[in-house]
């Protein structure tokens, strides 16, 4: 918010801590003031006339990610160059002609392989992003190339979301290019996770509270976070997705004659601070029916909550404490499971992969009720091989999907212990 006559409304003084400042116009006619973090005279002169430098060039909104890209070819014209100049941040000459190489390879790669390069910037999803890590892991393999473009390519994105050009980031979070050759992802067994389901006692914390205060929140979040690994394993929600679940989500239906109930899916965090609340992954929104076991478990938080989020306190460390407390007492317990390896790798995405897992085994193929379609639906899985439009028209209602939940149900034998409920919530 710098006005284009900023020279004219311009003052540098320093005040009694040494420090040099600017105060200035905006484009407002508002009075702003800038540190220079700096008692040097000669330096803070200098970081006034790249100010004014920074202030008199136009900034132009680049509407399609080659208009981004290019923004980044020229080295001398780098913006984050340019305003590392002011605001004091390690961005050197040579890491910009490192990122100006990299930008025009991977220019010329998207235009060979793909038409992403004409599609607005505002326009570009997270599948977009995904798309280009192949193609650059196709390109260049599991190197140091690869993962400096990919990882410069993210920064690029970064800063256009700070310059409010877009308003998220598609990339934010994505793992960097070394993440995809990882070894292959190994799902629990249903009777471990149905082991885990049986014993609550899992949840708890191993010390002893200080005080009777703290004593009441822990039994409060023992009870959460047992109903937060139930909606993980029974649904194969993300992480997000769970979060963001509102008790206007859960809704009831009839299917000939019977009720039942479902969550329509239509909400997630989106950023890694959990504040913007957005579409789930891809912009696909779905309906899933879940069993009695789990709305049993989910009902006093919707009674307690209202039309609010069920977990509010549930953010990305709370995940990672909460499965790091289960690991730590059923070691503790000498909890025996038939695949020890892929307890100890048990995360909110391995549940989700091991739900696929189950569900896909001969004995829901076998039965002819549940089929790979309506495991994708239900999980709500991305396929190359079939368009935006298709999956548009061929959405299945969550009364197409009870055979799907009746599965589940079976598969992790109805292991849900309804006793933890009279803990207070």
């Amino acid at each position: 918010h710098i006005g284009k006559d900023i020279w004219r409304s311009f003052a540098m003084y320093q005040q009694n801590d040494g420090l040099w400042y600017f105060r200035y116009k905006d484009e407002y006619g508002k009075w702003r003031t800038y540190s220079t973090h700096t008692r040097d005279r000669y330096v803070a002169e200098k970081m006034e006339a790249n100010f004014k430098q920074l202030s008199s060039r136009s900034k132009k909104k680049p509407e399609k990610l080659s208009e981004l890209l290019f923004i980044f070819t020229d080295p001398k014209r780098n913006p984050e160059l340019i305003d590392s100049k002011v605001t004091g941040k390690m961005y050197g000459e040579r890491h910009s002609e490192e990122v100006a190489r990299n930008m025009k390879d991977l220019g010329s790669l998207l235009d060979e392989t793909s038409n992403l390069m004409s599609k607005g910037l505002g326009k570009l999803s997270r599948m977009d992003c995904k798309t280009i890590m192949t193609i650059v892991h196709n390109k260049w393999g599991n190197t140091s190339k690869a993962n400096k473009v990919f990882s410069q390519f993210k920064r690029c994105l970064t800063y256009a979301s700070e310059q409010g050009w877009i308003q998220v980031s598609p990339a934010m979070g994505m793992s960097d290019i070394k993440a995809m050759t990882q070894n292959e992802v190994v799902p629990m067994t249903p009777n471990d996770i149905a082991e885990i389901i049986s014993r609550p006692e899992l949840f708890r914390y191993s010390k002893p509270a200080c005080n009777t205060k703290t004593e009441v929140l822990r039994e409060g979040r023992i009870v959460e976070d047992y109903t937060m690994f139930c909606l993980l394993a029974y649904t194969g929600m993300r992480r997000g997705e769970a979060a963001a679940l509102t008790s206007g989500q859960i809704c009831n239906g009839i299917y000939r004659g019977k009720a039942f109930h479902y969550i329509v899916i239509d909400r997630a965090y989106k950023d890694d601070e959990w504040k913007v609340v957005g579409k789930p992954k891809w912009d696909l929104c779905r309906s899933i029916p879940i069993c009695d076991e789990l709305y049993r478990i989910l009902k006093p938080f919707i009674n307690r909550n209202g039309d609010v989020e069920l977990f509010p306190n549930y953010k990305h460390t709370r995940f990672k404490q909460m499965f790091k407390r289960l690991k730590h007492n059923a070691n503790l317990d000498e909890v025996v499971f038939e695949d020890e390896e892929a307890f100890a790798m048990l995360s909110p995405h391995k549940l989700r992969h091991a739900l696929n897992t189950n569900l896909l085994a001969d004995q829901g193929i076998e039965e002819g009720k549940v089929t790979e379609n309506m495991v994708a639906e239900y999980l709500s899985w991305e396929h190359q091989d079939q368009s935006r439009m298709q999956r548009r028209y061929t959405h299945m209602v969550a009364s197409r999907l009870i055979p799907v939940s009746d599965l589940i149900s079976k598969i992790y034998s109805n292991k849900i212990d309804e006793s933890v409920l009279t803990v207070s919530v």
